[in-house]
């Protein structure tokens, strides 16, 4: 129970919030990112070829779920009117709307912006399938239709903002070559111009003036003229046409690169294409039923394991024949089920039946039909056995017995508990009927001052008993109840005024009805009063042969029951045994 107890109540609250809990739908698309374009774009910009890794998918992962394409998103479709994107009660406001209407909640536009974009980040889920280049983009919603535009439009919007990337690219890369073309271009020019100039003069060398002095640098018109000391030597007819022709190259180049430019300004290629098509889907993926159920289920299993681990840990009653034999030092006796029938109402309802057949004998008055009607008496015992496992351990329970008290063949046996309720007084009835049943003459002795069960039962509560018999007031003769067809004889407490308990100065009257009833009995068993509030059978504890100590599984404690056992050591008196009752309940 402790762990079904947990279970059945988590799977209450599970099939509660499964019926609360808004249903959300979830739209897939995919994208896919195309190396290619990545490196024919790197060789036209002259950068180095590099393959996609990990960090620059990732990195168009974080710009899929960058606000900048989900304010492009939530302006493309308006969701900033959608419910969905709306500040809604929780679900214990939701649960109490019909009682309690809430207020609306009021925002300010940028606080409400602010949290249109978080529902929207918060819905939004972008990861890359595997280790490929595709992304899937996946959107929930309430709406399955508004599941799929959303995820279609986030990935429109993320080709768009690559589109408008590479333009933009493109632009500016186009205004910086513009402008360094025109530069190179005056600087080409200007080259030329030197070479024919130096060409136009017929001349090899260009005379320059020398630095510091002024005089003429020289020259084949001049060939006196030398460069001074750290001056730079004039420049040749060679280097000159070199120099004209290296700006003429880069020229060209950038020239080109200008031109390309332009070309991709006007017409940008996206390294991304839509692989797939978010649709709308036609099952709901939150919440997941199966799921909420079996976790549910689990963590309420474990819950509840603990609990009985730890209420074991704590547990110090007497459940097991091992606690009885191990920490009681006891011998176990053996057990009785749970369900036996109470002594009360079983026992007055089987002495009804047998007085009634009595009865009909008497009133027959034929020798063969009493005859036959005696043979045919139940002997079940002095109350029937409610099935074959009860029956099998009080079987087992007198083989103990009569092998405990050996070789005695006429014993006394007094059976008590350390409280009321436990079963010693079922234990006794049945005890006794099944020593009938084995042909021992058996008489079953009521000396329970505090619960007269037995006396009650069988309506001997106005006629003598074992209170008038150790008075004097009565014989013992006339205060035994026979109960015809059970093999059992009763000895009820009696109807005098009951003392409180049966105390010493009782001793020498007890032990004396005690030797009168041994002289016609095998076997004499006493319900004796339970040994709290207080010790009241002390007397009889003395005077009986052996003592059987009856235990309810899991109500008393260990300590409790070796407080009892002190005092009936105390007393020298014979404890049997030990016997379970109410086992497995």
């Amino acid at each position: 129970m402790t762990i079904a107890i947990p279970m059945v109540f988590a799977v209450l609250v599970c099939g509660f919030y499964l019926k609360v809990a808004t249903p959300l739908f979830t739209a897939r698309a995919q994208i896919i990112i195309d190396p290619r374009v990545q490196e024919q774009w790197n060789s036209q910009t002259g950068n180095a070829v590099l393959a996609l890794d990990t960090a620059q998918v990732e990195s168009q992962i974080a710009v899929l779920r960058s606000e900048r394409i989900a304010k492009a998103v939530i302006a493309e479709l308006n969701l900033g009117e959608d419910p969905d994107f709306q500040p809604r009660p929780g679900i214990m406001r939701r649960m109490l709307a019909r009682i309690w209407k809430p207020q609306p909640i009021q925002m300010s536009p940028e606080a409400k912006e602010r949290f249109i974009i978080e529902s929207f980040a918060g819905n939004l889920d972008v990861r890359r399938s595997g280790l490929s280049y595709a992304i899937d983009i996946s959107f929930s919603s309430t709406n399955p239709e508004r599941a799929a535009e959303v995820a279609n439009a986030t990935a429109e919007s993320y080709i768009r903002h690559q589109l408008a990337a590479r333009s933009e690219t493109a632009r500016v890369g186009g205004d910086w070559l513009e402008a360094r073309t025109l530069e190179l271009r005056t600087q080409m020019s200007a080259a030329m111009r030197a070479v024919q100039e130096f060409k136009a003069r017929r001349d090899y060398r260009i005379a320059r003036p020398s630095e510091g002095t002024g005089a003429p640098a020289a020259s084949p018109g001049n060939p006196d003229a030398a460069p001074a000391d750290g001056g730079k030597p004039p420049a040749t007819l060679e280097e000159l046409e070199t120099t004209a022709q290296i700006y003429q190259r880069v020229y060209e180049s950038f020239l080109q690169g200008f031109t390309e430019a332009v070309q991709r300004q006007s017409f940008p290629v996206a390294d991304a294409r839509v692989l797939t098509s978010a649709t709308a889907p036609f099952s709901k993926t939150e919440p997941r039923g199966t799921m909420v159920l079996a976790l549910g289920l689990l963590i309420s299993a474990l819950f509840g394991t603990g609990v009985g681990l730890l209420r074991h840990q704590l547990d110090h009653t007497i459940r097991s024949p091992r606690q009885i034999r191990s920490e009681l030092g006891l011998e176990y006796l053996g057990s009785l089920p749970g369900s036996m029938p109470s002594p009360t109402s079983a026992l007055r309802s089987w002495l009804k039946r047998l007085r009634t057949k009595a009865r009909r004998r008497t009133q027959a008055a034929l020798p063969a039909t009493l005859s036959a009607t005696t043979q045919t008496a139940p002997a079940a015992g002095l109350l029937p056995l409610p099935g074959r496992r009860a029956r099998e351990a009080l079987i087992e329970i007198r083989e103990r017995v009569d092998i405990c008290m050996r070789p005695a063949e006429r014993f006394t046996l007094g059976i008590t508990s350390h409280r009321e309720g436990e079963g010693k007084t079922v234990l006794a009835c049945h005890l006794a009927g099944m020593f009938a049943m084995s042909g021992r003459r058996t008489l079953l002795i009521d000396a329970n001052t505090t619960n007269p069960t037995l006396t009650r039962a069988t309506d001997s509560t106005d006629r003598p008993g074992l209170l008038e018999v150790m008075k004097g007031h009565a014989r013992l003769a006339d205060a035994l109840e026979n109960l015809p067809g059970s093999g059992v004889d009763v000895l009820p407490l009696g109807h005098s005024t009951r003392p409180a308990a049966f105390h010493q100065e009782n001793a020498t009257a007890l032990r004396a009805v005690l030797a009168g009833v041994m002289k016609d009995y095998d076997v004499v068993l006493v319900d004796l009063p339970p040994m709290t509030p207080s010790h009241g059978g002390l007397a009889l504890y003395v005077c009986l042969d052996a003592l059987l100590l009856v235990v309810e599984s899991g109500r008393i404690t260990r300590n409790v029951l070796e407080e009892d056992m002190h005092w009936l050591q105390t007393l020298q008196a014979r404890l049997l045994g030990a016997v379970i009752t109410k086992a497995g309940q």
